[in-house]
């Protein structure tokens, strides 16, 4: 796992906005409303679902706490900050921005993400970045089984152990590995990574303050074998 490092604190400016009494359309009509560059921190999230979804603003938005299913989904460009745990779904079909979460996260981890940036300080569920179409996605401690099943473009950093059938699927784009792998799922190839590709994943990881000493990855990437399906070969196998 890696060194965590100069986590971000709720900015002192921002907006307040205590979520116990609100339903969480009220919340998110809130979070909608705030422009390029304005900030507001949400006070006792409860762990409730659907926090923070479809911002097309540059604002910032920290969760002070727990957040349940989808956090920060559909977002185009805000940066949204989770304190705690989240739950499954969070930055799914992201196209812009960051998300970052300090806790462990549920399954599904930026599923078909489009761009952006996901950053997840402890471990994540099962197929996490899967149909991943662009962006870069780092998990601290470990993804669970058929993560990055059908990616198609995009970078996965896992600091952990990955679980089964990694992987599986896969057209396009890089997953990284420090630790582990439980198996590759089909199509997928598992190789040291470069010098080059371990000096750059070294750089981002420390804009991120996630410090990682003596790093050596894994580089999983497609075979390209099931980019045509041969039918022939499928009836008499």
């Amino acid at each position: 796992m890696a060194t965590l490092t100069g986590q971000s604190q709720a900015p002192a400016s921002a907006r307040t906005i205590a979520c116990e009494n609100l339903t969480t359309r009220e919340i998110n009509a809130m979070l909608q409303g705030l422009a390029d560059g304005e900030e507001a921190v949400l006070v006792d999230p409860g762990g409730r679902h659907s926090l923070a979804v479809g911002l097309a603003t540059t604002c910032a938005v920290t969760i002070a706490g727990d957040a349940g299913y989808y956090a920060g989904a559909l977002g185009t460009g805000p940066r949204i900050h989770v304190t705690g745990h989240a739950g499954n779904g969070v930055a799914e079909n992201l196209d812009g921005g960051t998300v970052r979460v300090d806790g462990d996260v549920g399954a599904g981890l930026a599923a078909s993400a489009h761009d952006g940036l996901v950053v997840v300080r402890g471990s994540a569920g099962s197929r996490a970045a899967i149909a991943m179409k662009g962006g870069t996605v780092i998990v601290g401690g470990d993804v669970g089984s058929h993560s990055a099943f059908m990616m198609q473009l995009g970078t996965l950093i896992v600091l952990g152990d990955a679980g089964d059938h990694l992987g599986d699927s896969i057209y396009e784009g890089t997953i990284f590995v420090a630790g582990g792998i439980g198996s590759l799922g089909a199509d997928a190839q598992a190789n040291p990574a470069t010098a080059e590709e371990t000096d750059a994943v070294t750089a981002l990881l420390e804009e991120q303050g996630m410090a990682v000493p003596g790093l050596r990855l894994t580089r999983v990437t497609t075979k390209r074998e099931l980019y045509e399906f041969d039918a022939k070969t499928w009836r008499h196998a």
